[in-house]
């Protein structure tokens, strides 16, 4: 194991193989998924070479934000809405080596401010890009629920796991293992560093996989002004009735259109800031291929 930086790992097996990055702390509240990848960083020190195939780096990122155990840093930025951007030392820094690196897979794992039934993952992709992995990694990591933004040419993409498959070609995903300070998502951290490990050795998939839901990420909801507010509490992945008002900022009423459901509602932001993004569901089957 080589410490690159602080909060910097990297573990190599000297064997040709993908080159995986695994990521937490992004929000350093989201203490479950700092637990898991110390998790994981003892696993490797402890059973290196019996497990390794490839190389893997580990990245805690706000380092400072964990220290304290808050979301963000006093006046600092938000990370996962920052990685397009050459404005914060501690960004850059983590920029310089996951460069070096060049990932082929990247996991960055997160917890959300509002509880959730079961884990889900978030993915950014060109076109179709690595579609095809959705199942092995859903069957893998136990998710049943993928949202995807499709990007185009000129989209630059903000958060950490959009750099890497926008920079790298990288199989990214953004893992959400479960709500902030709840015992259920505590109890998965175990689990996922399993299949962390699992995935890092190429351990044999499990025949059987979940009926995978998938949901396309649409307009994001910006608060506009202190008069901000939903009409009510929504829960994530709660689907809006057609032409309901959900929203209202002094003036503006927001609709919610056809086919329509809204992820992280949260109208406790600051002006300027994400409120929620609105998202449509896509019929699947019980393979997990999409119909839509």
């Amino acid at each position: 194991m080589t410490a690159l930086a602080p909060g910097i790992f990297l573990f190599e097996s000297g064997k040709t193989g993908p080159r995986r990055l695994y990521s937490a702390g992004i929000h350093g509240d989201e203490i479950e998924g700092i637990r898991l990848l110390n998790l994981v960083r003892k696993l490797l020190e402890s059973r290196q070479a019996n497990v390794l195939i490839g190389s893997v780096m580990l990245v805690f990122a706000n380092l400072a934000a964990i220290e304290n155990n808050v979301r963000l840093t006093k006046g600092g930025r938000d990370f996962n809405r920052s990685f397009h951007l050459d404005c914060d030392p501690r960004i850059n820094e983590i920029k310089k080596y996951v460069c070096d690196f060049k990932p082929t897979i990247h996991r960055d794992f997160h917890c959300t401010i509002k509880k959730i039934d079961s884990p889900f993952a978030l993915c950014s992709r060109a076109k179709s890009n690595y579609q095809d992995s959705f199942n092995p990694f859903c069957n893998r990591f136990g998710i049943s629920t993928i949202v995807r933004f499709c990007y185009g040419q000129n989209k630059i993409l903000t958060t950490f796991a959009g750099y890497t498959v926008q920079n790298f070609c990288t199989e990214s995903f953004t893992i959400e293992i479960g709500s902030k300070n709840c015992a259920e998502t505590n109890e998965r951290v175990s689990y996922f560093a399993k299949s962390i490990i699992d995935e890092i050795q190429m351990a044999p998939l499990q025949s059987n996989s979940l009926p995978l839901n998938i949901w396309n990420m649409g307009k994001k909801i910006t608060k506009k002004s202190e008069n901000f507010h939903f009409l009510r509490q929504y829960k994530n992945f709660e689907l809006l009735e057609e032409g309901v008002v959900y929203a209202r900022d002094a003036n503006i009423e927001y609709r919610a259109g056809a086919n329509t459901g809204i992820l992280f509602p949260n109208d406790d932001v600051d002006i300027g800031d994400r409120a929620g993004v609105l998202i449509t569901y896509e019929l699947t089957n019980s393979s997990g291929c999409a119909f839509g």
